[in-house]
């Protein structure tokens, strides 16, 4: 087993952004996940600085939000399908959270449209952080 779920819970227990935005999530009374190729990441503890962030609806007012209160920068990557971009940091260290509604009515499907079932996990940003059960329809821990 190459993948160790102890580098997820000291991430999320490490990364005030992440609890930032699930605070505001629940505040804007929006289900989101952290999905895709972040969760891989972190679970094979490489860095990470590009988190997708999947939302039931149109993620854009909460990701305006989340930006101004973490003093980020906040533009449009696609607006017709209301994906957009939060940019985090100065000099050479920067975050970059990606928000996009789901592509299907509920997770589960959204993860299953996904390219490698190692990206088609994801995690619900829901209080408290580091107790959520990741989600893996696809089996993708097996092939990491």
């Amino acid at each position: 087993m190459l993948y160790d779920l102890s580098n997820l819970r000291r991430y999320l227990k490490d990364n005030p952004h992440l609890t930032e935005l699930t605070l505001a999530a629940a505040e804007a009374g929006m289900s989101c996940w952290l999905v895709g190729g972040a969760l891989r990441d972190i679970l094979l503890g490489r860095t990470v600085t590009d988190i997708d962030i999947a939302t039931v609806g149109d993620p854009t007012s909460l990701a305006r939000q989340w930006s101004k209160r973490q003093g980020g920068n906040w533009f449009w990557l696609d607006k017709e399908r209301l994906q957009s971009r939060v940019m985090l940091g100065s000099g050479k260290f920067h975050f970059y959270f990606d928000f996009a509604p789901l592509r299907a009515a509920s997770i589960d499907q959204d993860l299953h449209l996904r390219d490698f079932s190692i990206n088609a996990l994801a995690l619900p940003l829901i209080t408290p952080l580091i107790e959520q059960t990741l989600l893996d329809p696809m089996l993708g821990l097996q092939d990491l």
